[in-house]
């Protein structure tokens, strides 16, 4: 990255008046300038989560800026320090954001105690005792004949590649917005994973009140932060109507184990599951979710709860007249089942 500063006069001075500038609405319209001039690049420079940026801010002044460098880890801690956020997350400039939760994180934790430097204030956020508080890594549960602990994978998005780099990734994101445009145009709530909302808003435009923040469900911790993962999500008032996971990887496995790992949570939810990809990967599809340890799911195989949707089904769908007319239930002539 250094070498591309080196080579790159431009983008090496933007980015140094980013390290040296004081005024924070200066700073932040910086950064959002380097996102543009880097747009497309290959340098992991202006990653989703700004990363890569936040350290080179952490470096340049530790006294400033927080080693906690990810965005997803400042907005987790904002919500379990009960901060109130003045913007808008998802409608924000990145920019603005760093800036911003940089600010609200020191003066937020130097006002609950924890005095001392930036960097003093990131070492103690990731200190384990208070790590384990604001950021568990996994839940104990009890079975029937023991108790296991269970870690809940988190969703992010990819830092090292671009949407525009891979047509794969950018085709998964537009049949998730495509389901997102087909829920609510039924009349229906819409969630969609924190790490994906910025890039599939690009996508589906959400009319108001159309896209949940949170979900209204009454489950356990565990239950809940393993549905926030699942692709879409289709709402009527309290209830899951329908759960989508868009497939783009060739394993056709990461979507099939959250849905496996939800059904193993609650065996008694009655949700129509539905797994998304591209018609040539149908074969996969059934292959996968035919493996034998989906089958052993409190006596519920997932091959008989969980159904398979083509891309080419929610297109030919996403355009059929009067959808505004029909119900949920249409899904089902579309959908295809695995074969015993």
């Amino acid at each position: 990255m250094f070498a591309e500063f080196k080579s790159d006069k431009a983008l090496g001075a933007l980015m140094n008046s980013i390290l040296g500038e004081a005024d924070p609405a200066k700073k932040a319209a910086l950064i959002d300038q380097l996102y543009t001039v880097n747009e497309g690049k290959k340098n992991n420079l202006t990653g989703e989560s700004g990363n890569a940026l936040n350290a080179f801010l952490a470096a340049y002044d530790p006294f400033k800026n927080l080693s906690v460098i990810s965005l997803n880890d400042r907005r987790t801690l904002i919500n379990f320090l009960g901060l109130t956020l003045p913007f808008e997350w998802d409608t924000t400039s990145r920019g603005h954001r760093i800036v911003e939760t940089n600010r609200m994180l020191f003066d937020g934790l130097n006002a609950a105690g924890v005095a001392g430097s930036a960097r003093t204030v990131s070492v103690f956020c990731y200190w384990q005792p208070f790590k384990d508080l604001w950021k568990p890594n996994h839940t104990t549960i009890r079975g029937d004949k023991k108790t296991v602990a269970v870690t809940v994978p988190t969703k992010t998005a990819p830092e090292e590649q671009h949407e525009t780099d891979n047509p794969e990734i950018r085709e998964s994101l537009q049949v998730q917005a495509m389901l997102a445009e087909i829920g609510s145009r039924m009349g229906l709530k819409i969630w969609l994973p924190k790490s994906d909302r910025v890039r599939v808003l690009t996508k589906w435009k959400a009319n108001d009140g159309e896209l949940l923040d949170t979900l209204p469900l009454n489950y356990d911790d565990l239950t809940l932060r393993t549905i926030e993962q699942i692709d879409v999500i289709w709402l009527r008032k309290r209830s899951i109507v329908r759960a989508f996971e868009v497939e783009h990887t060739t394993s056709i496995y990461s979507g099939l184990l959250r849905m496996a790992d939800l059904v193993a949570l609650q065996p008694n939810m009655d949700i129509k599951l539905h797994i998304v990809a591209p018609a040539s990967k149908r074969e996969k599809v059934f292959q996968e979710i035919s493996r034998p340890v989906f089958s052993l799911l409190e006596g519920r195989a997932l091959s008989g709860i969980c159904t398979y949707l083509t891309y080419e089904s929610v297109r030919d769908l996403v355009a059929a007249k009067h959808l505004d007319y029909l119900s949920d239930s249409v899904i089902e002539d579309y959908a295809e089942e695995a074969e015993d």
